[in-house]
């Protein structure tokens, strides 16, 4: 649900100082182009700080509301072509030259389509064709309202006016989605149980044909299908969906209208997944507004390069211990059936990464832009890529989701999606927009449009060296980063998947111009358990993130457990190697556990006892009765019973026993010496 905060003609648009907009004018389809700077300076309305680097080229674009309405949430999306960008929001399209970011013209959805200036038509999208034209949508709100789309009369989107279109949908219809191929126009949206899809020719909507062939198709397995953006032209269109726990569905359509053989395939596929992402944290609040519910926000299609590999990468967001990262996927189509050939978490320790929208150039490289926000940090505008991590427009200082008058916690509907676009004149080159937050309330976004590449910053040289001194419950990481030159941090990223779960502290390497060792020790580890870490380097200008490397901490080995004492007062000792220090219970006040109790509430180490006769029948006595941890080394660990144990039937020779650390078992029967 998108909440909308007045009626009035026009969304304000931020433009980079010195950048003129066009002269007043109407396009050739009759449609009104704005210039937001008179706008904005008829009424007064401040501009935010932007953020600004010396590479890449950035520009600021839509946002956020200052005039008479606006909506909630931003969802930015862009398509490029050689000369122009067209971004759409909620609820406007604006048209920026590619080379300088001067807004040359803007389209206002509230009367674009029937010149009421009273149609609310939200979730756009925009589109760059294999004609050369360009497209964009938007879903309107009014009950049974359509699906709109409209296809640019010619290679000039600001200037050469639209034909405007309506899909046949009877029914409401949200998260309005388009593509095209080679052949074939697409446009789909979902009900409550499906997704509906609208498949035309691609030649009658880019030649302006009033009543266009179209075939309906729906989709059932899932009821929200991301549309894969073709970046490589081909004929058939790919949709993909994903839920946290479910599989992933990827729908291919085939044929044309005109060919009269349009068809629907869908197929899932298995996916190991990460549980759902909680609400991205902001100051004073979270900006999920309860519907960040882990779908797929953004997947792009092409043929690599590369190695010919026809793919589909996605994107979505998971949890990552206590916070929320990015997924990205990628699903190889080039085999007798399409298989998920890559699935990884992307994340910095205390940060939430939210919202992200996947971009590839031609060599298959991935691009992800992304909202970056957390607890004391409101949320800003990156982009992750191949060794970088960098922030695009961080919020304005001191700004919240609370709008004027209201107290935290206040939450904000951040959106759905974010936009990336391969460009067509450079595949080398993906362009990102992002939201911000420019102003305090829920509805105070920002967008900015960025181009990067491989070569976009100038960053410190990284290396992640390899693990050593690895132990149980430790290990040692290293690596090299050369600052070049610039005046350079470090610290080691390192958890149990490649969002991280934590770092050493930062230290610094200097500004020198030849590589320098460093190192992190790191301890509290799992026995026995996978860990993914990173070196990661950091200028005032962002992040070089070394590559991934993964080490196996030693697991435990048990060699033999003795038992001493008497059986009213027994000692076990535990022999092997690599042995943890088990949780230890306070002896005073241990769980109020009955015989046969199997609980299991203080970690993996745990010693149970199998005697019917004496009401120990799968009983785990160390953890009912709290065990006590006499002496500890690697190889030797000895415990004492809590004085609980006196409620019960002693230990006594001949009664069987099964130990288990850290998921390593040893069994045996009792005898004293």
């Amino acid at each position: 649900m998108r909440v909308r905060i007045a009626t009035a003609a026009i969304l304000c648009c931020l433009l980079a100082a010195g950048t003129a907009g066009a002269a007043p004018g109407t396009s050739a389809s009759g449609h009104r182009l704005t210039p937001p700077q008179r706008e904005r300076a008829a009424a007064g309305a401040p501009s935010p700080t932007v953020h600004r680097r010396r590479h890449p080229f950035q520009f600021p674009a839509q946002g956020p509301c200052q005039g008479g309405f606006c909506w909630t949430p931003g969802e930015p999306v862009i398509a490029v072509g050689p000369t122009e960008i067209l971004e759409t929001v909620n609820t406007a399209a604006t048209v920026y030259n590619k080379t300088t970011g001067a807004q040359l013209a803007e389209f206002d959805f509230a009367s674009f389509w029937d010149g009421s200036g009273t149609m609310s038509c939200v979730d756009p999208r925009a589109l760059y064709l294999p004609t050369g034209q360009y497209a964009f949508s938007c879903t309107d709100t009014a009950t049974g309202g359509p699906m709109r789309f409209a296809i640019s009369k010619t290679t000039d989107p600001a200037t050469g006016g639209w034909w405007v279109y309506a899909a046949p949908n009877t029914t409401s219809l949200d998260q309005d989605k388009i593509e095209s191929t080679s052949d074939k126009f697409i446009v789909a949206g979902n009900t409550d149980t499906n997704e509906q899809i609208y498949v035309y020719n691609l030649s009658q909507v880019t030649s302006g044909v009033t009543h266009p062939q179209v075939k309906k198709l729906t989709a059932t397995k899932s009821n929200l299908y991301e549309a894969a953006v073709e970046q490589t032209s081909a004929s058939p269109g790919y949709l993909v969906a994903s839920f946290p726990g479910q599989p992933l569905d990827l729908a291919t359509i085939t044929g044309t209208p005109a060919a009269a053989n349009v068809k629907l395939k869908e197929q899932a596929i298995q996916v190991q997944d990460f549980p759902a992402p909680q609400e991205p944290q902001v100051p004073g609040g979270a900006i999920g507004g309860g519907d960040l519910d882990g779908r797929i926000y953004d997947a792009v299609y092409e043929q690599e390069t590369s190695d010919s590999k026809p793919v589909i990468q996605f994107s979505s967001s998971r949890e990552c211990g206590a916070r929320t990262c990015l997924t990205s996927g990628r699903i190889d189509l080039s085999g007798t059936k399409p298989k998920l050939s890559s699935y990884q978490m992307i994340g910095e320790p205390g940060f939430d990464y939210s919202y992200g929208a996947v971009g590839l150039d031609a060599q298959g490289n991935v691009f992800e832009a992304y909202t970056r926000s957390r607890a004391t940090q409101g949320a800003g505008a990156a982009v992750v890529g191949p060794g970088f991590d960098i922030s695009l427009q961080p919020a304005a200082a001191g700004t919240t989701p609370c709008s004027g008058g209201s107290s935290p916690p206040c939450d904000e509907r951040w959106g759905d999606y974010l936009g990336t676009a391969i460009d067509p004149s450079n595949p080398s080159v993906v362009w990102v927009t992002g939201l911000y937050q420019a102003t305090s309330g829920g509805f105070g976004w920002g967008t900015t449009i960025a181009k990067v590449s491989l070569t976009s910053f100038s960053l410190p040289t990284v290396t992640t060296g390899s693990a050593k001194k690895i132990k149980a419950a430790s290990a040692t990481l290293t690596g090299t980063v050369n600052p070049n030159g610039v005046a350079t941090t470090y610290h080691i990223d390192y958890g149990l998947t490649t969002g991280y779960d934590s770092s050493t502290s930062e230290a610094s390497v200097g500004s020198g111009a030849t590589p320098v060792s460093v190192s992190g020790g790191i301890s509290g580890l799992q026995p026995g358990t996978l860990y993914h870490y990173r070196v990661v380097a950091t200028t005032a200008t962002g992040s070089a993130d070394g590559p991934d490397r993964t080490f196996r901490t030693k697991a435990p080995a048990i060699t033999g457990v003795t038992f001493t004492g008497t059986p009213s007062n027994p000692t076990v000792t535990i022999t092997g190697t690599n042995l943890p220090t088990a949780p230890t219970p306070d002896p005073s006040a241990p769980l109020n556990c009955t015989a046969g109790d199997t609980s299991f509430d203080y970690g993996a180490t745990g010693l149970w006892f199998e005697d019917s006769t004496e009401g120990w029948t799968g009983g785990q006595i160390g953890d009912c009765i709290g065990l006590i941890l006499g002496t500890h080394t690697a190889s030797t660990t000895s415990y004492q019973f809590g004085p609980f144990y006196s409620n019960f039937n002693p230990v006594t020779n001949g009664d069987s026993y099964t130990l288990m650390v850290d998921g390593v078992t040893f069994s045996g029967v009792v005898a004293y010496s």
